[in-house]
């Protein structure tokens, strides 16, 4: 996700995803970290007057997948697997 400096708005649209999507099939994940915003951004957002920045909010995938499990499934399941451990409900 992209933030303009001055508002602060999140930059997240079909053409964002999209363009950082090919980056990363091309040059792999390190690309967000490795390329300047002007290479992440899609032409259209690079010189239309605003400036932005990458973000550099992540998401616990381990947390995510895990926890949503606890949501659905077999109410006779006590075993959950969440932040890659193994915990039992009590």
């Amino acid at each position: 996700m992209f933030y303009d400096e001055e508002t602060n708005e999140p930059l997240l649209n079909k053409e964002t995803i999209a363009h950082v999507q090919s980056l990363f099939a091309e040059q792999g994940s390190d690309a967000w970290w490795e390329l300047p915003i002007e290479e992440l951004l899609p032409a259209e957002y690079r010189h239309n007057g605003r400036r932005y920045r990458k973000g550099t909010d992540t998401m616990d995938v381990w947390f995510d997948s895990g926890s949503s499990l606890g949501g659905g499934g077999s109410p006779a399941s006590r075993d959950a697997l969440s932040s890659g451990y193994l915990l039992r409900r009590i």
